[in-house]
């Protein structure tokens, strides 16, 4: 299954996205705007569907996630 995953403009580690909210088989439209807090450094922003990376495989190499909530 596929997963999203953003990077934090303030300390620069990536992390796996977790949507609450939503049905996984449901896409994201790339518009939408996702509110993200790092698990790190706990910096607040936002990127769009458009900004996010998507994998297929290796959600191993991502360890650390945030919970987001998005209503579509």
């Amino acid at each position: 299954m596929a997963f999203a995953v953003a990077k934090c403009p303030e300390c620069s580690i990536q992390f796996r996205l977790l949507w609450r909210k939503r049905k996984q088989r449901e896409k994201l439209p790339l518009a939408t705007v996702v509110r993200l807090t790092c698990p790190d450094c706990e910096r607040r922003f936002e990127r769009t569907g458009a900004q996010l990376i998507y994998f297929s495989v290796g959600r191993e190499y991502f360890p650390k996630s945030a919970e987001v909530d998005v209503d579509i």
